[in-house]
């Protein structure tokens, strides 16, 4: 066989195997990197727009805007990571104690918080399920 046909086979075979990585590995995790670091942000500006008094009342049932954004990013983390990620990516994930499936229950509640200390322990819960390096003084 002639050698150009080798060459045309070789680079062939490296876009496959090149689409196939990129498409199923790196695709989904940089999705899950950029949802997790767009919940992280909204988090820390919630946290940021709380009274500072720990023994201020939250007004319950209110809805905030910011509240929802949180709670849909929340289920898109989940659903990237139960549905896109590869197998040994989430093997990575439990390796780094990270669980988004274990942070989503604390956003669920979050809304209903009924005071400044309860919503700030609820945000330092969901940072130590998702692996967040945030510091605890929000």
């Amino acid at each position: 066989m002639d050698p150009l046909y080798w060459a045309a086979l070789l680079s062939f075979i490296a876009g496959v195997c090149g689409y196939i990585i990129a498409r199923f590995w790196i695709v989904p995790i940089g999705r899950y990197r950029r949802t997790k670091k767009q919940l992280c942000r909204e988090l820390a500006s919630y946290g940021q727009s709380l009274p500072a008094e720990d023994d201020a009342r939250l007004k319950p049932g209110a809805e905030n805007p910011q509240l929802l954004q949180i709670r849909q990013l929340g289920l898109k983390l989940v659903e990237v990571h139960n549905f896109e990620l590869p197998y040994w990516y989430r093997l990575v994930l439990v390796t780094r104690k990270e669980s988004p499936q274990a942070a989503f229950d604390p956003i669920q509640r979050l809304e209903n918080m009924p005071g400044v200390r309860q919503a700030r322990q609820c945000i330092e819960r969901i940072d130590r399920h998702l692996g967040a390096t945030r510091s605890a003084n929000v």
